[in-house]
């Protein structure tokens, strides 16, 4: 197999397929990953998802991390969590905890996978 570079990676081309416009700084589902909208992405447009990075994102209450701690998107709530969840509840990889925070922190910062 042979590969031909294409590009960075840092971010993608994404088509929006809904019938709605997606704001920048929207977490968009991407299969099991997911990436941040760079730019508003009208419908049938193609934006840019950023992939990699530090983004301050809302967190679960009670929930306390430390650098390094798992995280996942729970899409039903909103929120990134350490629970990854199962079955039909199963909650969507999107890093990890870039700074500790505690249980009365209402956000953190999470390194994305990529």
């Amino acid at each position: 197999m042979r590969a031909e570079y294409w590009q960075k990676g840092g971010t993608l081309d994404y088509q929006n397929n809904t019938n709605s416009s997606i704001q920048a700084g929207t977490v968009v589902k991407i299969q099991d990953r997911i990436g941040i909208a760079g730019d508003d992405i009208k419908p049938g447009q193609t934006g840019s998802l950023v992939v990699e990075g530090c983004f301050k994102m809302p967190k679960v209450s009670g929930e306390a991390y430390d650098v390094g701690t798992n995280l996942f998107v729970d899409e039903e709530n909103d929120h990134v969590t350490k629970v990854s969840g199962s079955g039909d509840a199963k909650n969507i990889a999107v890093g990890y905890a870039a700074n500790s925070a505690k249980t009365t922190d209402t956000y953190v910062i999470v390194k994305l996978i990529g």
